[in-house]
Formats: structure tokens, sequence, C-alpha cells
């Protein structure tokens, strides 16, 4: 009688896939190393070659107007006005509108008993106020909506 036996090889070692991983990844920190050491010799490279504090420029007069038509030959240079940093008004909290947020309100209207409005102070109603419909005012309209609107609306109804 003859026996085979068929050995079971034994994993020793890393497989083909996991060899392909390792390297791959080994190439990608090379890759992201020699960009960093790049990025670091461009800086290193321009902070060397950077010479010292920038020049104060305290007179212009060595310089020439390149602009034509600027009116600005030589000396001082032409008086601008003001920057609006410095203004006061405009800067402030209201933003150059300090008399409009300092007038006082407008009139508030008073209710009547029989539910009707009237204005507290008439003056600012330009024109006439039309007569109001024998079916009373439009449903949810004021007396102010109607001294303004009224003439409005009727001429609509009559069309």
């Amino acid at each position: 009688m003859i026996t085979l036996l068929r050995p079971v090889p034994i994993d020793e070692g890393p497989t083909a896939e996991e060899a392909a991983w390792f390297g791959g990844n080994i190439l990608f920190l090379l890759a992201g190393v020699v960009v960093v050491l790049a990025v670091l010799a461009v800086t290193l490279r321009t902070m060397r070659s950077a010479t010292g504090p920038l020049e104060e420029i305290s007179s212009l007069d060595d310089y020439e107007m390149s602009v034509a038509g600027s009116g600005w030959t030589s000396g001082e240079p032409p008086i601008v006005p003001p920057l609006p940093s410095s203004d006061e008004v405009a800067n402030s909290m209201y933003g150059g509108t300090k008399e409009i947020f300092e007038q006082p309100p407008p009139p508030i209207p008073v209710k009547q008993e029989d539910e009707e409005v009237t204005e507290v102070e008439p003056d600012n109603i330009s024109e006439e106020v039309p007569p109001i419909p024998e079916t009373g005012l439009p449903e949810g309209w004021t007396m102010e909506q109607w001294a303004h609107y009224g003439k409005r609306w009727l001429d609509q109804q009559n069309d």
C-alpha cells in the first residue's frame, strides 16, 4: 500500500500584496519629504537673498513722476483731501446720519372709542382725505392708510 502525503506550505514572510502596499507607502512618504525639503530650500533661499529692512522714503525729490498729465512735476505732492478714516462724522456710530437719528419719532395714532384711527398731527397729510365709504373703511385699513391710499382705492372700485 502506498500513501501519498501532500505537504502544506507554511506561510512565512509577506505576500506580494502586502509588499506592494508597503512599497507604495514608502514611496508616498518619500515624495512628501522631497516636497517639504523643496519648500524649505526655496524659503531659505528667499530669506537669504532679502536685504535689510525696507528703506524709509522721507522725500520724493529724487523721483520723477511718470504719469503724464498728473500736474505733479516735482517738489511736494499735490494736496489731497483727507482720507475717510479721519472723518469723525462718517465714522461715527450713526455713519454720518446723526441728524436723521436725532429727529423725533413720527406721531403715534390714537384710537377713539368707535375704533376709527385719527392722526395726532394731520400736518403730514399732503392731500385732502377722501370721504369714507358708507360700508366703512376696507377691512384691516387704518385711518392713516385711508388718508394716503383711499383716493386710489376709490378709483379702483369705480373702474
